[in-house]
């Protein structure tokens, strides 16, 4: 990880932002890994609709999801109220799970799960409301990383939406 601050593009970047590249430093962060049973992303804005927010959520791991690998269900939910306004089914067919190395894969997902929507109604709800109070702590409207893990949520991470934060093209 460390090394990677040296690659061709992390140069440019801090010589376009104007860092020195002597005295630039990496953090590097080891997280403990949180296996869940399904997991997803919540946007407290909708770059559609400014007065919505949306879950997304996969069974398994995210990376599927992330990585564009496997359909996620989807709500759409009213900011105000936190009311669910809109369920999409995915077609769920595939899930990512750890494998016995320490890695992942992409296996078929089976048949009673794929029945069922990732998450209940009341935990898409639950899981918007944090997510709403992430946007206050930061005040700024929020991409939430998530995984359910038993039956408590885990935060991954949370960052700016970057869609609805108003940065042009030419900020740095």
């Amino acid at each position: 990880v460390w090394a990677s601050l040296w690659k061709d593009a992390a140069l440019l970047y801090r010589q376009e932002i104007g860092l020195d590249v002597e005295e630039s430093a990496m953090a590097v962060v080891v997280q403990e890994v949180v296996v869940g049973a399904c997991s997803g992303i919540a946007f407290t804005r909708s770059p559609a609709a400014e007065t919505q927010g949306m879950v997304e959520s996969v069974h398994g791991l995210n990376s599927g999801l992330v990585d564009g690998v496997i359909e996620p269900d989807r709500w759409r939910l009213d900011r105000e109220t936190g009311g669910v306004l809109a369920h999409t089914p995915a077609q769920r067919t595939q899930v990512v799970t750890l494998s016995e190395n320490g890695g992942i894969r992409l296996q078929p997902l089976p048949p009673e799960t794929a029945r069922k929507a990732p998450l209940s109604e009341g935990q898409v709800k639950a899981l918007f409301r944090t997510a709403l109070d992430i946007e206050k702590l930061f005040n700024v409207p929020q991409d939430v990383e998530w995984t359910l893990s038993g039956s408590a949520f885990t935060i991954l991470q949370s960052r700016p939406i970057t869609t609805a934060s108003g940065a042009k093209p030419e900020d740095k």
